[in-house]
């Protein structure tokens, strides 16, 4: 397969994969792809695991291995779709599966799965199929990737005037936030730490900032655990995310997803 440049027009570092694979050389060879690609991944080998690993936290993607033991792939993207019918939610499932025969792709499709790939995986088809399915899902567009924007419309029961006041508000303030964070890094002050985060924590989950929710989360649980080792590559990546939640919001990019 010919090479493309440019099948990922979305932001690489800002997907989070969970790869359900029970092979050991296919979950260490799939794994190593998708991060030398700027994926962070976590690896479950089973349906049940998968199912487990949904309610710990959020995901932006599933690989999940059509056979599996305990809870093969089919079961659990079934299990998945009844679930989402009371949230309204859909989280995009790729199949990997090592058979190539249409009846057995077609089931796939049936139990609810998005597409498929088949093993051993092709990186150039890897790629264009997480572009696609990720652009197609209904949670994401090419501008609000960073943003759960219905969770915050809720906030302020969808009055749009009071948003925009409150992001004005927020972009002038997080920085120093955002800053105090770092500063407690550095000075390895851990109960310092845990305390700016737990503070910064309320407000990127006002405004459905849902990725970097989850890297203060886990810079406050750092903190609590005295992990100031780890915390500095983290905050990193906060910093990061921080940088797209602010061109969405500065740029009022939310206007055009709210009626």
């Amino acid at each position: 397969m010919k090479s493309n440049n440019n099948v990922m027009p979305f932001p690489e570092k800002s997907l989070k994969i969970l790869l359900a694979e029970d092979n050991s050389i296919n979950k260490i060879v799939i794994e190593t792809i998708l991060k030398k690609k700027g994926f962070r991944v976590t690896s479950v080998e089973n349906g049940k695991e998968v199912l487990s690993g949904l309610e710990r936290e959020y995901f932006d993607l599933i690989l999940m291995d059509a056979k599996m033991p305990l809870m093969d792939g089919l079961e659990t993207t079934q299990e998945i779709r009844k679930q989402e019918k009371t949230t309204g939610e859909h989280i995009p499932i790729i199949a990997l599966t090592a058979s190539a025969m249409k009846e057995d792709m077609d089931k796939c499709i049936e139990a609810g799965m998005d597409a498929f790939i088949s093993k051993p995986i092709e990186v150039e088809e890897l790629w264009q199929t997480i572009s696609k399915v990720v652009r197609e899902s209904s949670s994401w567009t090419n501008d609000d990737f960073c943003i759960n924007l219905s969770k915050a419309m809720e906030t302020v029961e969808g009055d749009k005037e009071l948003f925009q006041e409150l992001i004005e508000d927020f972009l002038t303030l997080f920085p120093k936030q955002l800053s105090g964070i770092g500063e407690m890094i550095q000075k390895k002050d851990s109960r310092q730490l845990q305390k700016r985060a737990h503070s910064f924590k309320g407000a990127v989950a006002s405004f459905g900032a849902e990725r970097a929710y989850e890297l203060v989360v886990e810079l406050e649980n750092l903190g609590k655990e005295s992990r100031m080792d780890a915390a500095l590559e983290v905050f990193k990546r906060l910093k990061e995310e921080m940088i797209h939640v602010k061109d969405y919001f500065a740029e009022n990019k939310w206007e055009e997803h709210v009626l």
